[in-house]
């Protein structure tokens, strides 16, 4: 089976698109030696054409920089499924998806400059060209640069891929970081797309950029009377015994307030941001229990309430009030 998952991309990503360039010149060449004509489309495809101040180039040479483009795509795609392979669900996140990117992005413009050697670029003529259509290409592609900027400045150094952020009211993974955008998977599964200019320019807090836990508060009542020191250390031998909960940042517990039926402490535990919802869950079931076992009530609001008069009935009179008519 693993044979067959590289075979395929063999075939589709490099065989046979170097097959077709060579099944082309083949029905080209093949046709003319028959006529007696192969010679003279051998040196048409090795003949050199020259663009006035751009290029001179010969056919043979733009051929050269496909089948390079081709064998390029295919060793970056082979790349990309070895550090998978390697690196397995740690790929998707951390700092090799940028390494990937940045890579490929390295590799793609070193082809550039490969291929105006090969086509015989005349630099003078194309940064006269360039320069000529600077303006109209910086407004056209304003946006598009702007972002792309914006991404790679993201990659470098606030953001990767895998980065659980809070943004716009929003709380999601980076799952993906690309030159022009920057895809948010949030909590309920949807897709939220920032443009990098945009996300670059925000204040999203990034939850997991310097470790991957988040200190969270857990409000717990306590009666009037109950022995304070007692719930405190009560909490944190049921909390010790959690392996999610950080080893290096502790757990601690607080008188908060007064409450009006209960006094409330604060439990402050840091919780892993990737697992915040179902580990806090985890957290109050162990308070909920270790309190049960120790005979500690969780109290509720509760309300008396006095019926004075029923429909139909005299009133009842509370002690020492006048009588109405006396």
């Amino acid at each position: 089976k693993r044979v067959i998952l590289w075979f395929r991309p063999f075939v589709s990503k490099l065989a046979l698109p170097c097959l077709t360039i060579f099944l082309i010149l083949f029905s080209l060449i093949w046709p003319a030696a028959t006529f007696d004509m192969g010679d003279l489309i051998i040196n048409k495809i090795f003949a050199a054409t020259e663009i006035k101040d751009l290029f001179t180039f010969s056919w043979s040479s733009v051929i050269t920089v496909i089948l390079i483009a081709i064998v390029l795509n295919y060793l970056i795609f082979l790349g990309k499924n070895t550090l998978h392979e390697v690196y397995g669900e740690d790929y998707e996140v951390g700092i090799i998806p940028t390494f990937v990117t940045l890579s490929s992005l390295f590799l793609w413009g070193l082809f550039v400059f490969t291929a105006l050697i090969i086509m015989n670029a005349n630099y003078n003529g194309l940064l006269m060209v360039m320069g000529g259509l600077s303006m109209g290409i910086g407004f056209a592609l304003k946006d598009t640069i702007e972002n792309i900027i914006c991404g790679l400045s993201l990659m470098l150094g606030r953001l990767r891929q895998g980065d659980m952020i809070e943004c716009d009211g929003y709380r999601g993974r980076v799952s993906s970081l690309g030159y022009r955008s920057t895809m948010i998977e949030t909590l309920d599964g949807s897709i939220i797309a920032f443009q990098n200019s945009q996300l670059f320019n925000k204040n999203f807090r990034n939850m997991t950029r310097n470790h991957k836990f988040e200190c969270v508060k857990v409000e717990v009542g306590i009666s009037y009377g109950t022995d304070v020191e007692r719930a405190r250390k009560i909490i944190l031998e049921t909390l010790a015994s959690l392996p999610f909960l950080s080893k290096v940042k502790k757990t601690s517990v607080v008188l908060d307030n007064f409450g009006d039926s209960a006094v409330n402490l604060g439990v402050w535990v840091w919780v892993p941001v990737m697992t915040k919802s179902s580990s806090l869950s985890s957290v109050r079931e162990h308070i909920y229990n270790a309190f049960n076992e120790h005979g500690i009530s969780i109290p509720f609001p509760q309300q008396d309430l006095y019926v004075k008069e029923f429909p139909g009935e005299e009133p009842v009179l509370e002690k020492g009030a006048p009588v109405q008519g006396a």
